[in-house]
């Protein structure tokens, strides 16, 4: 019978113990990893991306982020870091630019929620809205808002209302608590 000498039966009894340690370490991990997290995680992401809005015949908005991200199970995408959004009329004639700091599109409707200093500017009706947050429906082509919003135009500055509806141009648009008209 051989013996082995005790340092050695030693050192071969901590790496054993080591080894065994550090795979149930790792299996335990493995087992606390939370499903419900998982649609945290973007299914994709891009930088620099130009996003196009379509209606069978005519592009309806043509949208620029530094980075998109994807949800493909919570159908959403959420856009952020300077975004420009672009709104055309049937006719391909730039109705309106949005600019902001996030939009989350909704993926079912194409329906964008802006957020963060939003600022629209249509150049046929010379209107200029500011507000924390904008919607766009994409199925009916309205802004709305349910925030605060100044509104200036070259004759005249409305400042403060609270909820906006308007079309794309701003040539029909309606504040539903206005707080002050100021005639220039």
């Amino acid at each position: 019978m051989t013996h082995f000498p005790q340092h050695l039966l030693a050192f071969f009894a901590v790496v054993v113990t080591l080894c065994l340690t550090s795979c149930e370490d790792q299996n335990a991990h493995q087992e606390t990893v939370d499903s419900a997290k998982v649609d945290l995680v973007p299914s994709n992401i891009l930088m620099d991306t130009d996003i196009s809005f379509m209606d069978s015949l005519y592009t309806k908005a043509k949208v620029h982020a530094h980075r998109a991200r994807v949800y493909a199970e919570r159908q959403e995408t959420l856009l952020d870091s300077a975004v420009f959004v672009r709104f055309f009329s049937k006719e391909g004639v730039l109705s309106a630019t949005l600019k902001c700091d996030n939009v989350k599109v909704d993926n079912r409707t194409n329906n964008m929620y802006a957020t963060g200093h939003v600022v629209v500017d249509s150049p046929q009706s010379a209107t200029h809205v500011e507000t924390n947050s904008m919607m766009w429906d994409n199925a009916r082509s309205k802004l709305y808002s349910n925030e605060y919003v100044r509104i200036s135009k070259p004759n005249e500055m409305i400042e403060g209302g609270v909820g906006f509806e308007s079309d794309l141009s701003m040539t029909n648009y309606r504040i539903f608590k206005v707080s002050g008209v100021k005639q220039q």
